[in-house]
């Protein structure tokens, strides 16, 4: 296991410094539908329009919405989690992204610093999109670990270590208040943020429109390490059922870089829009501003 993390991280550290410049901008990405759209270009997203279907496909039980165990000095609360809320936002990042450095802007002070995050204070928080009647929950993952990290802005705004099943505990009673939700994620986070929306949880407890956003999702049952076939994949654990309440129960953007050489994903034909990106990693789509025109513009259809 410790010759495997260490080659992991190695290998990590070699792409990174290899492919760490941001890829050339060529260009705005034009809003989705419209009549100037043009896919000849490589940055341009290749919207599937459609449908997609499962024959005979088996509707899950209902399951009961996951209860958050608070530990004795946890301020959650029932009260505060189901206050009135326009638009949840749930942003998850991926592997080893809790990192010790903290963000100190007006918009969130003590926050984890990763890309993901930083993209979505800059393009969303910092010009006032989101509002005092949003509410935003961040979660990170450790390096390699089911342990997360979360930071709840409107009700703990502090980074508190989480076990990724207690997530779901704290955004249904969220979800169940709120009158839109937004879920995004990034590489692991993309993955769990897909296995969020279409759990039986969200759909029984949940009846607010989703938005769903994916950024180079991995799976974390097929990616344990950089040699495996499922780093260069799109998330091959989901069942034609998930991926079929997915395209039914949310709306979902797609982004990818291509190629991907060492981790990356690929278009969905469940997602309603697949946006591919040349001149980027796995690593710095994240900070690509073409990718947070196209989200910015996505969120606010």
């Amino acid at each position: 296991m410790r010759s495997s993390l260490t080659l992991y991280l190695l290998t990590v550290s070699l792409v990174m410094s290899a492919c760490g410049a941001v890829g050339q901008n060529h260009g705005p990405v034009k809003p989705f539908g419209s009549p100037n759209h043009d896919d000849s270009t490589d940055t341009v997203p290749s919207q599937n329009n459609g449908p997609y279907t499962t024959a005979n496909a088996p509707v899950p039980a209902p399951l009961p919405a996951p209860v958050y165990i608070p530990e004795p000095s946890d301020s959650f609360s029932r009260s505060s989690a189901m206050s009135p809320i326009r638009t949840l936002y749930v942003i998850v990042s991926g592997n080893a992204t809790c990192r010790p450095a903290i963000l100190g802007t007006n918009d969130v002070s003590g926050l984890t610093d990763n890309s993901l995050f930083q993209g979505f204070i800059a393009t969303m928080m910092t010009p006032g999109y989101v509002t005092q009647q949003d509410n935003v929950i961040f979660a990170c993952y450790e390096t390699l670990s089911p342990q997360m990290q979360v930071y709840d802005v409107r009700n703990r705004p502090q980074m508190v270590s989480i076990n990724e099943a207690e997530l779901e505990g704290i955004v249904m009673p969220q979800a169940y208040a709120a009158q839109r939700i937004v879920i995004m994620g990034h590489s692991y986070g993309g993955w769990k943020s897909m296995k969020m929306a279409s759990s039986p949880q969200m759909l029984q407890y949940t009846q607010a429109p989703i938005q769903l956003i994916t950024i180079d999702p991995i799976s974390k049952i097929n990616c344990t390490n950089p040699f495996m076939p499922g780093c260069r994949q799109a998330p091959s654990d989901f069942t034609n059922v998930e991926f079929s309440t997915l395209h039914s129960r949310t709306r979902w953007l797609n982004a990818v870089q291509q190629p991907g050489v060492v981790l990356g994903s690929e278009s969905m034909p469940a997602a309603h829009a697949n946006l591919e990106f040349t001149g980027v990693n796995h690593f710095t789509i994240v900070s690509d501003p073409r990718l947070w025109q196209a989200i910015h513009q996505f969120v606010a259809m």
